[in-house]
């Protein structure tokens, strides 16, 4: 031993140091007796690092009560609603916990009464499972534990998923809880009132507003207060200041309850209103950038509207041009934002092929080049060619998204068609051009024209039945449309009507005139989450002042196939020839009606009713003597429509009609 003293206290307490450091690494032992259900080891591995602070320290009174605690909540929260530990300290390196587990509770059955709608059916009772399932950990076993609260926790959430489809009063309560003391299964059953369903009544402003705010929300007062429809009204009150430039307004909707009715309440504080000052583009190295600044040009200097800023970069991302725009904001000139747009160039060439099958035209091959910014003006240009079992088609188009820096689109158009009917061929060659304006979301005009010369042989067709078989065919085109589907390639829910004419010429030594007149329409209704009605109806008149006979065959109307009455083959309803060839008519109309139902995943099974008849005249036009045929089919969901697979079984057959057909086709029927 040092004879330094100081020297010998450093020692001394190095090692007092070193003894208790090594003391404390030692872990406290914990004993569990009394579980009938989980072992020692099963609780305490459940538990994990909870205990870490009693086991690396020595054992005391405290730490013995917090580790019963701990094993005791956990317990509990696995469905073990009378468990109690208790706890005795055995020494200060031992911790001896006895469990009282008492009976278990798990879920049982849940049944909701006076619900007829199975989804909703099914939704209540997947709320009220949702917390013991969140709880179905640690301790939980295989069942999901039950406790006290979870019954008025799962009522609150039943009652709120009532609220968001607009039943604000609805009362469910507990009609029966049946507990089987063998399995510990708690069964439950609930009623539901759901009283009447509230609609959205006028909304209060408060504080700032902006002009046309009432307005803009105007269409949903009235309708179902159900959570999509106010989530609508507060998005469209956000967008009103958004418009007016007030891009940073604080805006909170508050909901008012009356009977039967909900009033959003709305606390509005406006705060700065920004001009839009400088546009600065970067990352174009293919694109010509004065095409980008004219369309953003007539933006500056303005209140900054950031739904039509938004919508005017969403278009130019849509031309295919670019992957990505960044853009970047600088506010440090006061109310006016100077915006810089980062943009990120894609591939815009490329080449792309087609195969398919229709039952019309057989299989299908095509090839096309495209480039989504030809010559950097982000025109769409492609030239391609189509290939079927019937017809050969070249074609070159060019499309402007905006045709004289406007909202037009417009597109030219070259083309060669091939292509042999029954009865007939059919060989024409010409260009068309059309001017596409979108007026409103709902609401787009098109105008167009076309000039082609035609060639049409007979291949069995009698030539009095052919009409004029050498002509140039020229006309003009219009078109206006309500589009309000929820989507034009999948139609659910919504409807749609267009007008479409046409003034036409036929150049010929005896040139004729003749005005096509159309008119069609949709309606579709979502019956439940699985399950629709669509209806759709169409109708022409052709009206020439050459005569039916004079008329070209290829201009006529034909009836029959895949989207029209499908116990026919494709344009084989209506008149015949006396050889046995469809000869078209002047006037036609068609009606189809379908009950769609979801199978699997994208498969959908639909049944239908279609109706239709086509005359020779049009001033023959009737609905006498109909068409009609009925019809089962599969559908497999695609994003550019469905793929349909269709059988039409004919009930109005006589003479040579066919007794039904089988159809595939891809597209919506109407």
């Amino acid at each position: 031993m040092s004879r330094n003293p100081l020297i010998a206290l450093f020692l001394w307490s190095t090692m007092l140091v070193t003894a208790v450091s090594a003391a404390d690494k030692q872990k406290t032992e914990i004993r569990i007796i009394g579980s009938s259900t989980l072992s020692e080891a099963e609780i305490l591995s459940k538990l994990g690092g909870r205990l870490d602070h009693i086991l690396l320290h020595e054992a005391t009174r405290w730490r013995a009560a917090d580790a019963a605690f701990l094993v005791e909540q956990d317990l509990q929260l696995a469905g073990f609603n009378d468990a109690l530990v208790k706890w005795k300290l055995v020494n200060n390196r031992t911790i001896r916990l006895r469990v009282i587990e008492g009976p278990r509770d798990v879920l049982g059955s849940i049944t909701v009464e006076d619900v007829p709608n199975p989804k909703l059916n099914e939704a209540l009772v997947g709320l009220f499972k949702l917390t013991p399932q969140k709880r179905a950990t640690g301790l939980s076993l295989d069942n999901y534990p039950l406790r006290d609260e979870d019954v008025d926790a799962g009522i609150a959430l039943m009652e709120q998923q009532m609220q968001s489809i607009g039943f604000y009063d609805a009362d469910i309560t507990l009609k029966s809880r049946t507990d089987n003391p063998e399995t510990g299964k708690v069964d439950f059953v609930f009623n539901v009132d759901a009283g009447g369903i509230s609609m959205i009544g006028a909304p209060i402003f408060e504080g700032q507003t902006t002009p046309g705010l009432k307005d803009a929300v105007a269409d949903l007062v009235g309708l179902p207060a159900t959570g999509p429809n106010l989530n609508s009204i507060r998005a469209r009150v956000v967008e009103q200041f958004s418009k007016a430039g007030f891009l940073n307004a604080k805006i909170r909707m508050k909901l008012e309850f009356e009977t039967l009715k909900v009033r959003p309440r709305f606390i509005i504080t406006e705060g700065r209103r920004f001009e839009l000052g400088s546009i600065t583009l970067k990352g174009l190295e293919k694109t010509d950038p004065s095409r980008i600044a004219a369309r953003l040009e007539p933006l500056k200097g303005g209140i900054l509207d950031g739904p039509l800023a938004q919508k005017r970069i969403g278009e130019i991302v849509s031309t295919g041009a670019f992957e990505s725009v960044r853009t970047e904001f600088d506010k440090s000139s006061g109310n006016v934002v100077d915006v810089t747009l980062h943009f990120k160039e894609g591939k815009a060439r490329g080449i792309s092929t087609t195969v398919g099958y229709d039952t019309f035209e057989g299989m299908i091959l095509g090839a096309s080049y495209y480039d989504r910014n030809f010559r950097g003006k982000l025109w769409n240009f492609s030239a391609g060619f189509e290939i079927t079992q019937r017809s050969l088609l070249g074609d070159i188009s060019l499309t402007d998204p905006w045709l004289w820096g406007t909202d037009l689109q417009g597109t030219v158009r070259l083309f060669a068609l091939s292509k042999d009917y029954e009865g007939f061929k059919s060989l024409r060659s010409g260009l068309g051009a059309r001017i596409n304006h979108k007026v409103t979301e709902h609401y787009s005009t098109e105008y167009g024209g076309a000039l082609a010369y035609i060639v049409n042989t007979a291949d069995g067709l009698p030539l009095p039945d052919l009409g004029d078989d050498d002509y140039i065919y020229a006309a003009l085109r219009f078109n206006q449309m309500l589009d309000y589907r929820d989507n034009a390639a999948l139609p659910t829910s919504g409807w749609h009507v267009a007008a479409p004419v046409e003034i036409g010429a036929v150049l010929t030594d005896n040139s004729s005139l003749f005005a096509r007149l159309q008119l069609e329409g949709s309606w579709h209704y979502k019956l439940s989450e699985s399950s629709q009605f669509s209806v759709g109806a169409r109708g022409g008149l052709l009206i020439s002042d050459g005569g039916t006979n004079n008329l070209p065959i290829d201009q006529r109307f034909f009836l029959g196939g895949a989207n029209s009455v499908r116990s026919f083959r494709e344009r084989e309803l209506g008149p015949w020839s006396i050889t046995g060839y469809p000869t078209g008519g002047e006037a036609y109309w068609v009606t189809n009606f379908e009950y769609i139902r979801a199978v699997a995943g994208p498969l959908r099974a639909v049944a239908f009713v279609d109706a239709g008849g086509l005359t020779t005249n049009w001033e023959d036009f009737g609905m006498s003597d109909p068409e009609i045929a009925v019809g089962l089919g599969l559908r497999i969901n695609l994003p550019i429509g469905p793929a349909r697979l269709e059988y039409g079984h004919n009930l109005t057959r006589d003479g040579r009609d066919p007794s039904g057909t089988w159809h595939f086709a891809i597209g919506a029927t109407f």
